[in-house]
């Protein structure tokens, strides 16, 4: 079962750390994204992925690609 949720968690890590890159708080994203705060922290906390669309909206907005976000770059990967 752990397995099945890594990509969210991964998914969370990477879109926390290119927010925070591209200087932006989770309202702001929210904002340019036409979403909530409350979707923001769930991608965020690996909860939930975004549709397809917001995907590329994110991808888009903060300059990265997909395979980007989807990365495990931790040391025990």
């Amino acid at each position: 079962m752990a397995e099945y949720k890594r990509p969210h968690r991964t998914f969370g890590r990477n879109l926390k750390a290119a927010r925070i890159a591209a200087d932006l708080d989770q309202s702001e994203l929210a904002l340019k994204l036409d979403t909530t705060v409350y979707a923001i922290r769930l991608y965020e906390q690996g909860r939930c992925l975004p549709s397809a669309e917001k995907l590329h909206m994110i991808v888009t907005l903060l300059g990265i690609t997909t395979a980007h976000l989807f990365e495990d770059r931790s040391v025990n990967a």
